[in-house]
């Protein structure tokens, strides 16, 4: 009996294998009950495992999961109630189609019940393509991707507010990132080279740049006031960096503000009086010969201090808000406002980055895109919070518990937070989600 049972576990065990693995192909049309009309960016989510997408300009979508058993998708749509499905648990094929009419919400129903949402909304999910990186365009998304198989294989694509794909380009190289400059411009940096992106109607068109010209000429750039550029001359591996400004159409530049970490730089400079005689030549000769640098540059170099446990890279971003300058100073425990004539305006003492509780600041301050308000995010088990920064005080009010842990890439615009998460799930590549932020 024994040997009867083995030899059908044997037998069996293929199609269970096969079957735990099956994926499964859900699909349909996404309609008004009562007009017939396609519903275009409504959500469609299987809640068990985090996958999701949006319908497309005719109400079409197409959505590929793991076969388990008590799977439930859920519908929704701003204005219409939302619908749950259940999907049978003995199926007879790798695909069904589910076609739903959707109802109204009578107008009666206060708004937060219409928009309230409680898990994050796909805004880009394939399993074909990864997202690497994005970058807003307009009321697009411009996106950067990769094969699933082949992580080399970078494409960029253009996708509208509904879902739709409306350009893609091949990446000539193993691209990185997504980079926009300070006049809105797009450039998408690869291992060896740099292509600016050219959007036109019907194509994206990459355009071969100079590296360095890019890194001498273009990186620097942070925003525009007025018609004024604000660069910076930051090193990651110097404790001292200054804000500048320039008129477009100028070579006149006016220093804005000074950035200086005073405790790290008294460490910085003391690495040259560990050097013996014979290397205190060698950082002088080495500093006549390279512009910008000076013997105590070279002797933390020389030593490694840079990549030493001692040394903290500074962060002090700047944003223009309005006809403002903001920059958070998180050295002197300040943020300074500058007008548009580079005038010191105000001065407002902070103290968020000096939380020492089990929320811990993860160095990031992300501005609104949309509104301009600033968030500080901190961390707490993984997770992520988005606190507001109130820009007249100094101090953060209401926060905001993202979703899902060690999410990348993140950026807001008009109140929703934007981000790339990666669930670590074979079935499942990097999606771009979105989430509405409540404080």
């Amino acid at each position: 009996m024994l040997r009867t049972l083995t030899i059908l576990v044997i037998y069996l065990l293929p199609s269970l294998v096969a079957a735990q693995d099956l994926t499964l192909v859900v699909r349909g049309t996404l309609t008004d009950k009562e007009s017939g009309e396609a519903l275009t960016g409504a959500h469609i989510w299987v809640t068990q495992q985090r996958v999701g997408v949006v319908s497309d300009a005719e109400g079409n979508y197409l959505v590929k999961i793991r076969w388990r058993k008590n799977i439930s998708i859920k519908f929704s749509f701003v204005g219409y109630s939302p619908v749950e499905k259940v999907l049978p648990r003995n199926l007879q094929a790798d695909t069904i189609e589910l076609n739903i009419k959707m109802q109204k919400v009578p107008w009666e129903i206060a708004p937060v019940q219409i928009t309230a949402r409680s898990h994050p909304d796909t805004v880009f999910g394939s399993f074909k393509y990864c997202v690497a990186d994005f970058e807003f365009y307009k009321d697009k998304v411009l996106l950067l991707t990769y094969a699933s198989r082949d992580p080399k294989a970078s494409t960029l694509m253009l996708q509208d507010k509904y879902g739709e794909i409306l350009l893609t380009a091949k990446v000539p190289g193993n691209a990185t990132s997504l980079f926009m400059d300070y006049e809105d411009r797009y450039y998408v940096i690869c291992e060896d080279n740099v292509y600016n992106i050219s959007i036109e109607p019907a194509l994206l068109l990459l355009v071969p740049l100079s590296t360095a010209y890019f890194n001498v000429h273009i990186k620097p750039g942070i925003d525009m006031i007025g018609d004024k550029i604000i660069f910076s001359d930051y090193r990651w591996h110097h404790p001292e960096f200054s804000y500048y400004t320039v008129w477009r159409n100028d070579t006149a530049v006016q220093e804005l503000k000074t950035i200086v970490d005073a405790a790290l730089m008294r460490m910085y400079r003391f690495e040259y009086y560990y050097l013996n005689n014979e290397q205190r030549v060698a950082s002088w000769k080495l500093a006549d010969q390279h512009e910008g640098l000076d013997e105590f540059d070279v002797a933390a170099r020389m030593t490694g201090f840079q990549n030493s446990l001692y040394y903290d890279e500074l962060y002090a971003p700047m944003f223009v808000v309005k006809d403002t300058v903001l920059i958070f100073d998180h050295y002197a425990d300040k943020l300074y406002k500058f007008d548009r004539r580079n005038r010191a305006v105000d001065s407002i003492a902070i103290a968020y980055h000096k939380n020492r509780g089990a929320m811990k600041w993860k160095k990031e301050l992300v501005k609104d895109d949309g509104t301009g308000d600033i968030y500080a995010v901190f961390q707490k088990n993984g997770y992520y919070y988005l606190n507001h920064v109130d820009t007249q005080k100094g101090t953060l009010h209401g926060a905001f518990k993202m979703s899902d842990k060690y999410a990348d890439k993140m950026k807001i615009k008009d109140d929703y937070v934007y981000y790339v998460y990666d669930p670590q799930d074979k079935y499942q590549t990097p999606f771009l989600y979105k989430e509405r932020i409540q404080l």
